[in-house]
């Protein structure tokens, strides 16, 4: 994809980094490095481990840090995510901060070394990561190498400035304010209880708070003359801004908005999931997946499996594990389950009518470049935000208990799939999307900071003053 005009990339040395191996916060970064791939840019990946497996899809170098996750991680996530809101609250979300967050953070911050020496004998001369956990160690990374940061904000775009009220629906003020007041209350429990009959854990926890602290602080960012660091985001975050400004918190201008990157589809090495889809024309199908991290309870997925049926549609899943559903739906030839599909791919098929989702910012994106409408079932963090954001404009319903409108799954999988005005809604935002360029934008801003630091390199050589 020629996306450029008068910028030349070739030759230029630019390093994705990454301490975290998330999909939602790598996918984007992945795409911009293509874009500069393709442009004659010599791109480099360093990742963690654990991203593996999405990475080695995608034709650029790529070199891998140790594991960050922590043991028991993944199960402690899944178990954060499938708890109700009083469990939470009260103790699925301090178990979280402290098994899950505190670790992982830990483990990256100790990655930063390593990182700092692969990145250095590739010699970037711009680096672009996330801006998200460790937004700190890439700007110390692009100090230590001397050049550029672009720092991409991947989340729901504006989610960072909003409160929980705005999505909560018609929650009575008082119960928002004790939600918060249990929250506060939760941590300092936790830890008393840790205090008296886990001293040792409790131990081992203050002491990773404390090397990343003491980490953080002999970083150099803060002194000399440090590179510039460009905070962008790419998604819907100007879409957003035009249709809900006067109902959201923006981000402030010191954040560029982009649109949505285009997605790039291929069907390499899932032939048969494209046979199975084009295999009953007479019947459409729904797309379904969670995420990486975690899945629904089984008996929900049954209930949206069987509610798909129930509108003559077929049902296609991604999921890490094989759902444990009854055997005359595995056996009905209307559902297909894999561990992997290319989404991008699957969402462009026009056999493919609907989506449904945890309403992940890069999913709801890609959704929505599509033209497709979808039903957001969030879990986490920014998941609810997106949600909101897809029904109020007009392209999707969502489901989770929290603000949504209290219909049955059945009735929603109904919307989804008979709703006209969702699907011209989908269609009308996704031409919009599309005019607004995020690629060559991005590419754009890209080509003007590594211009302005050969601009200052210049200007501070001898006889340059």
């Amino acid at each position: 994809m020629n996306i450029t005009k008068n910028m030349d990339f070739a030759g230029r040395r630019i390093l994705l980094a990454s301490l975290l191996p998330d999909t939602g916060h790598l996918t984007p970064l992945i795409q911009i490095a293509e874009n500069l791939r393709d442009e004659g840019a010599s791109v480099h990946a360093i990742v963690p481990e654990e991203a593996r497996p999405l990475v080695e899809r995608f034709d650029i170098s790529q070199e891998y840090l140790e594991p960050v996750i922590p043991e028991g991680g993944r199960a402690v996530l899944s178990r954060y995510s499938k708890a109700g809101e009083l469990s939470r609250l009260l103790i699925r979300g301090p178990l979280f901060m402290s098994h899950y967050i505190i670790p992982l953070t830990a483990n990256g911050v100790r990655q930063l070394d390593s990182l700092t020496e692969k990145a250095q004998a590739f010699k970037p001369e711009l680096i672009i990561a996330d801006n998200h956990l460790f937004s700190l160690e890439y700007e110390e990374l692009a100090n230590r190498c001397a050049c550029p940061l672009v720092l991409n904000y991947s989340k729901g775009n504006h989610y960072c400035r909003q409160t929980e009220a705005l999505w909560s629906g018609s929650r009575h003020t008082l119960v928002l304010k004790g939600r918060g007041w249990l929250q506060k209350l939760a941590s300092p429990v936790h830890y008393k209880f840790d205090r008296l009959f886990r001293p040792e854990r409790l131990a081992r926890r203050l002491a990773m708070g404390r090397s990343v602290k003491e980490k953080r602080a002999g970083y150099h960012i803060t002194r000399g003359n440090p590179p510039p660091v460009r905070n962008i985001a790419s998604g819907l975050g100007i879409t957003e801004a035009k249709y809900l400004g006067d109902r959201i918190s923006l981000l402030g201008k010191e954040t560029q908005l982009f649109g949505v990157l285009e997605p790039r589809s291929s069907w390499e090495g899932s032939s048969d999931v494209l046979d199975w889809i084009e295999s009953s024309p007479d019947k459409p199908v729904v797309y379904m997946a969670f995420g990486t991290m975690v899945t629904p309870p089984y008996e929900l997925i049954e209930r949206i499996v069987r509610a798909v049926f129930s509108q003559k549609a077929r049902v296609l899943i991604a999921a890490r594990n094989q759902p444990e559903l009854p055997q005359d739906l595995l056996d009905s030839g209307s559902f297909c389950w894999r561990t992997w599909v290319p989404q991008t791919a699957v969402l462009s098929h026009e056999a493919v009518v609907g989506f449904i989702s945890h309403a992940g910012a890069t999913s709801v994106g890609e959704t929505l470049w599509y033209g497709k409408p979808i039903l957001c079932i969030p879990g986490l963090w920014d998941q609810f935000y997106c949600s909101w954001v897809a029904e109020q404009l007009g392209f999707g319903v969502w489901s989770d208990g929290i603000g949504s409108r209290a219909l049955p799954i059945e009735t929603k999988v109904e919307m989804l799939l008979n709703n006209e005005t969702l699907r011209e809604n989908a269609q009308k935002l996704s031409a919009e999307l599309r005019e607004q360029q995020a690629d060559r934008a991005i590419m754009e801003e890209l080509m003007g900071l590594l211009g302005q630091t050969e601009e200052v390199c210049v200007s501070a050589e001898p006889g340059n003053q």
